[in-house]
């Protein structure tokens, strides 16, 4: 891949506007990884005396605490 980057670069003393355009001929970009993978969490009420129960999830890299926590309450029906 190849191409022009556009740079815009302002004075802050003169408000004189510079517009530069560099060529490249490879450009890196990040690549999402929406790999799924599987994970196995331990769920325990706080006002409950039973063991904790296993729960397998299937989770894409970098699932936020509040999706889990989504997850669990959609698996157990808690409210």
């Amino acid at each position: 891949m190849h191409g022009q980057c556009k740079s815009t670069l302002q004075c802050p003393q003169c408000d004189r506007i510079s517009v530069t355009f560099d060529p490249f001929l490879t450009y890196t970009v990040s690549i999402p990884n929406y790999e799924v993978n599987k994970r196995q969490l331990y769920y325990k009420t706080l006002d409950s005396m039973e063991n904790p129960v296993k729960v397998d999830l299937m989770v894409t890299l970098g699932t936020s605490c509040l999706k889990l926590k989504e997850v669990l309450v959609e698996e157990f029906q808690y409210e």
